[in-house]
This record gives C-alpha cells, sequence and structure tokens, in this order.
C-alpha cells in the first residue's frame, strides 16, 4: 500500500497537532504546581494551536525539517521557564507577571484569528499573505506576543533570562524565516 503526497501530508499536519496538544498538557501540568497565569495561558495556546493545526490549509511552499525542528522546539521552550518560591514573589511581581501575561497571550490570540486555518509551526506558505488585522500593525505579531508574554518570567528567576534569549533567537530565526517564504 503506497501513501499519497497528500495523505503524507495530512499526516504530518495531525503529528503537529498532537505535539501541540501534548505541550498543552505539559502546560497544564506546571499550571497545576504553579499556579501561574503564563502556563494555563499556555496551555489554551496549544490547545487552540492544535486544533488549527488539525485542520490547517495545504503549504504552498515549506520550510526545511532543520526549520520545523526548530519552531517546535521554541514552541516547547517556555514550558521550560522557572519559578520562584512563593513566599518570595511580591504582589507587584505577580502583577507584572500577569500583566504581560495577558497582554502577550491577547496578542498572540487575535494573530491565531487572522491566520485562522493558515497557522502553522512551521514557517510555511498557507495561501495569500495575511496583512490583516493585527498584521497591518506589524509583521510578525505572534513573535511579539510571545516576548511580551514571556517577559513576565524574567523577573521570577535569573535563570530564566537564559532561556528567554533563547527563545528569543528562535523566535528571530522563525522570522527570518518566513519573510523568505512568504516574500
Amino acid at each position: 500500500m503506497t501513501i499519497s503526497v497528500k495523505e503524507s501530508l495530512d499526516i504530518k499536519k495531525y503529528i503537529g497537532s498532537a505535539i501541540m496538544l501534548v505541550f498543552g498538557m505539559i502546560a497544564f501540568y506546571r499550571w497545576t504546581i504553579s499556579q501561574e497565569l503564563f502556563f494555563i495561558s499556555l496551555c489554551f495556546r496549544d490547545v487552540i494551536a492544535s486544533y488549527f493545526l488539525s485542520k490547517r490549509k495545504e503549504a504552498i511552499k515549506t520550510s526545511s525539517k532543520k526549520m520545523a525542528i526548530t519552531a517546535y522546539a521554541s514552541s516547547a521552550l517556555p514550558l521550560f521557564y522557572l519559578s520562584a518560591p512563593a513566599d518570595e514573589i511580591s504582589n507587584l511581581t505577580i502583577l507584572v507577571l500577569n500583566l504581560t501575561t495577558i497582554l502577550g497571550f491577547l496578542i498572540v490570540t487575535f494573530a491565531t484569528i487572522d491566520l485562522g486555518f493558515k497557522l502553522g509551526v512551521s514557517p510555511a506558505k498557507r495561501g495569500k499573505k495575511v496583512t490583516s488585522g493585527i498584521y497591518r500593525i506589524t509583521k510578525h505579531p505572534m513573535y511579539l506576543g510571545y516576548l511580551i508574554a514571556h517577559s513576565g518570567l524574567l523577573l521570577l528567576n535569573p535563570l530564566n533570562r537564559f532561556i528567554f534569549t533563547i527563545a528569543l533567537i528562535l523566535f528571530w530565526i522563525r522570522a527570518k524565516e518566513e519573510n523568505r517564504i512568504l516574500d
């Protein structure tokens, strides 16, 4: 029995959907331990991404497997952020963390809605480039939203600076690849 190219692509989108669902379950587990808004928001993002990935449009042009690995690693990276002991966190720190989480994930939500079934983890062209909605304001609102949401975690633990720096580099690589594929 042979699998057609179209069926092979369908399998890829379901694998990507399953990976994001697993990330969502890990984020949910992290939330049950820390009760940090960031992790429940991350869980929500991953579950929504899983749905859109399972329904996404077929790609016209895709990036390399290396880029796909980079993209999924970038999506998993926030699961490694460290918390601070509850007794060491001030109310002001919690407020800043929650505000950056809300603002960042709000931007991500608008970007996800604008992309709809064109959403993908790894850069790919799935039809006409989106330039409406929040994409009128910035070329890469998803990455901007993630960076804002991640920034509050810098206050919780000094080691989060290392994870944030890696996230920043990976978002830059993904954005550069998206520009190459979409332009």
